[in-house]
């Protein structure tokens, strides 16, 4: 507060007394805000201006601090869970300005945490507590008004006669009010204690003894009627600045995280208020829930208003199907428009959920509003301002005009974009990261595998140890110049093997990172050890993963990096020949260590289809070799269709999965060096006026001809109407037909079939539909074709 104000013509005088007697002290305090007057005036107040015993007391203090380096306490090991098992709400501030904050202690288990030996443990936890609301008030704090107190709200629901029982615990008690009462004089405005039970009187009788008159003064309790604890807590803190679940109008007030830590500029939350005319009016009836649908990006914020004529009302908000993001609370709707707004760490599907099911008896008539803000322009001027600073320097660094690296561009931008793929600790550990493996970073091939999510792949396997990591950074530097791989995609293999093993691109995920297939069951790898090809195929992988960063590198921009891609491992085909090989069974676990020690988090998901039984003894081979992390990331699966399809359409739009394998493409062809990765985004589709339609009975086929030239493109759409059905592409030659597409039973009766085929030599080809296969079923077929000219695509 104001220094002038806040301290009487008497205080004024007995302090410029004081710090006349303290003035070698000045220095043993940790910052300014402890040396400042209004922090001194506690002192004094604490021992009614008496000087001596004032002094006393700060020394005593200052003592204390230094003896148990009280300075460095924001940085000592505390146990983690605590901050879990004894959750602290940051609100906002009080009326005059001051730190609010809330606990429910009446849930805190502190009888199996002395009883657990951690009785001092948790005192200097309650000690970290009071320091970091010092270096919050700090922060919050000016030249003009100083902040050196706090409120709280302490919650004693559900505090238990077994608690008071315990004499380790009330031991516990009376030490940490010593601790206070010595070192933390007069830090409280006001204490609320709600909710008390009838055994808080014994409690309470047991305490106050040992706590001052002052503080004692400054405590107000309270039973468990709402509505005198909540008139009380108004007159003195905004309904904004408190939470809904203490009849607040605030509905998203999280515990406390000390890896998300607290910016105090922001702490009195600013909320957008709607006129309740602008609002959606509903009723929700008794038993019933009523909900609203937000489909949110990345870095989105949600905001909402809401509230209720009479009542109040359950609520909650989802995310997906089974996940609740914002626990439940029962809030006052009626008393005041509850408020809040979150940002979207996931896309997806976000439903703001309000419960009206523990009423049997009572509609609520329910008012609310749902906006939603976007802010990647301003998150992309941003980028282009930090990257233009950096551009003579690092990339990942910004300087400050004294040439001192302040702090790192990925850290910055990881804060500014809600997209970013790193977590918090992900963010701290690269940039020690990058300081240890400095002198080897430049080594690598070019700035996107410098990049921070390039990077990151290497942390994540190695569980974020960073010497680990480091070491399997090198080994895999010493790796690509062994064998030359930054050359590789020059390197010219056998023309064969792109034939012989062929891999399917067949498109992009919904989040945007490649999707590729292969038939692996019917690579034979027996060919390959016993023809003496081993080091050929080791090397057409590597090409094979080295076009793969190539491709994510074209891919990505300043918004968004792909460092991943997804797999289809189809082993229809896999037979026990291959596996009896004693070589193949040594080359299989050489491809794989080859692809985790170098290429570790390439892998962001894989489907292994059409298992087969003796599937199980290659994998008690290959499972050792995986991380964890790898490991969880692949999914088997045997023959049934309907598993995969509702499997991965969670994750890729059918226009994007092969045909064969449950998808909407018939034209996924396979993979081709000299193309490159030459796959469409989008797909014709005609209107169903277009389409011509016929019944296929069962038992036959139906076959269309086009005559084609060469650079003609021949595309085409076509469905079912109940049942699947085959489909193949032919040309005709002098013999037998040539399959450019070839035969595969496709659901043409859950997605339209789309696909497209550029001639490359003039000839008859002929789009075959198969219903040979069906005994007794008829098929309603619709489909059209079309042919554009050379040149068009």
């Amino acid at each position: 507060m104001d220094r002038v104000k806040e301290m009487s013509p008497q205080e004024a005088d007995a302090m410029r007394e004081f710090k006349k007697r303290i003035p070698d002290l000045m220095p043993k305090f940790k910052n300014d805000f402890f040396r400042n007057d209004l922090s001194l005036l506690r002192f004094l107040r604490a021992r009614d201006l008496h000087l001596d015993r004032s002094e006393k007391m700060l020394r005593n203090h200052l003592k204390w601090r230094e003896e148990n380096h009280v300075n460095e306490i924001l940085e000592a090991k505390i146990p983690i869970n605590f901050f879990e098992d004894f959750p602290v709400k940051i609100c906002g501030r009080d009326r005059k300005g001051h730190l609010v904050a809330a606990a429910q202690i009446g849930k805190w288990d502190f009888r199996s945490m002395v009883d657990a030996g951690l009785k001092d443990d948790f005192i200097w936890f309650v000690v970290q507590w009071i320091e970091r609301g010092a270096a919050i008030s700090d922060q919050m704090s000016t030249d003009e008004t100083y902040y050196t107190q706090a409120c709280i709200i302490f919650d004693f629901e559900g505090f238990s006669y077994m608690q008071l029982a315990s004499k380790a615990f009330i031991s516990m008690i009376l030490d940490l009010i010593k601790v206070f009462e010595a070192n933390y004089p007069e830090a409280l405005c006001s204490i609320w204690v709600i909710n008390t039970p009838s055994i808080f009187s014994i409690f309470w009788g047991i305490i106050k003894p040992f706590i001052s008159e002052r503080t004692t003064s400054k405590i107000r309790i309270f039973g468990c009627n709402k509505n005198k604890w909540r008139a009380d807590i108004v007159t003195m803190i905004d309904e904004d600045n408190f939470p809904s679940l203490y009849s607040g109008a605030n509905t998203t007030c999280p515990n406390f995280r000390l890896e998300v830590g607290l910016d105090a500029m922001k702490l009195s939350p600013s909320y957008k208020v709607y006129p309740k005319e602008d609002m959606t009016q509903v009723v929700v009836s008794p038993g019933q829930l009523y909900t609203v649908e937000v489909h949110a990006g990345y870095g989105m914020e949600i905001n909402w208003n809401f509230c209720t004529d009479k009542f109040d009302i359950m609520f909650r908000v989802d995310f997906e199907d089974d996940e609740i993001v914002l626990e439940p609370c029962r809030v006052d709707s009626h008393l005041c428009v509850q408020k809040g707004r979150m940002t979207c760490e996931r896309k997806g599907l976000y439903t703001l959920v309000f419960d009206n099911t523990y009423s049997s008896y009572t509609g609520k008539s329910l008012r609310y509003i749902v906006w939603t803000i976007r802010d990647s322009r301003l998150q992309y001027c941003i980028y282009c301002i930090l990257h233009k600073l950096s551009s003579n320097l690092f990339l990942h660094e910004i300087v400050s005009s004294s040439g001192k690296c302040v702090r790192s561009l990925s850290l910055l931008l990881h804060l500014m974009n809600a997209a970013s793929a790193l977590s918090d600790e992900e963010v701290t550990v690269l940039c020690q990261f990058r300081k240890q493996a400095q002198n080897i970073l430049p080594l690598l091939k070019n700035d996107f595998m410098r990049h921070d999510l390039s990077l990151i792949r290497f942390l994540r396997a190695r569980n974020l140890n960073i010497v680990k990591a480091e070491n399997l950074l090198r080994q895999h530097i010493v790796w690509r110049q062994k064998n030359n791989i930054d050359n590789i995609l020059s390197v010219h293999l056998p023309p064969d093997f792109q034939f012989k093993y062929p891999v399917t691109a067949c498109g992009y995920c919904r989040d945007g990172f490649p999707v590729v297939a292969f038939n692996a069951g019917r690579w034979n790898f027996r060919e390959v050890v016993e023809s003496g090809q081993e080091q050929t195929m080791m090397m057409y992988l590597e090409r094979f993963f080295e076009l793969f960063l190539e491709l994510c590198s074209n891919m990505s921009t300043s918004e968004k990096y792909f460092t991943e891609f997804n797999v289809i491992v189809d082993l229809d085909g896999l037979e026990l020949l291959q596996i009896a090989s004693k070589e193949v069974r040594e080359f299989g676990p050489r491809i794989v260590e080859m692809f985790i020690a170098n290429y570790p988090e390439l892998l962001r998901c894989a489907w292994i289809i059409n298992a087969p039984t003796i599937f199980q003894f290659v994998w008690a081979i290959i499972r050792p070799l995986l991380t964890d992390r790898t490991a969880s990331k692949i999914q088997i699966l045997g023959s049934n269709r309907n598993t995969w399809r509702d499997n991965w359409i969670k994750r890729i739009d059918p226009d994007n999965i092969p045909s064969q394998y449950g998808g909407a493409i018939t034209s996924c062809l396979t993979f081709k060096y000299e193309l490159g990765w030459d796959v469409l985004n989008t797909y014709e589709v005609f209107p169903e006026r277009e389409l011509q339609k016929l019944v296929l009975n069962a038992g036959q086929d139906h076959t269309v001809e086009f005559l084609l030239q060469s650079g003609q493109r021949l595309t085409w759409n076509f469905r079912t109407d109940d049942y699947d059905i085959g489909f193949s592409v032919s040309l005709k030659t002098e013999s037998e037909p040539l399959n450019i597409i070839g035969y595969s039973r496709l659901d043409s009766h859950l997605f339209l079939q789309k696909g497209t085929f550029l001639c490359e030599v003039d000839g008859t080809y002929s789009l075959c539909f198969h219903n040979s296969f069906s005994k007794f079923t008829a098929k309603a077929l619709m489909y059209g074709c079309r042919i554009t000219s050379a040149g068009i695509k």
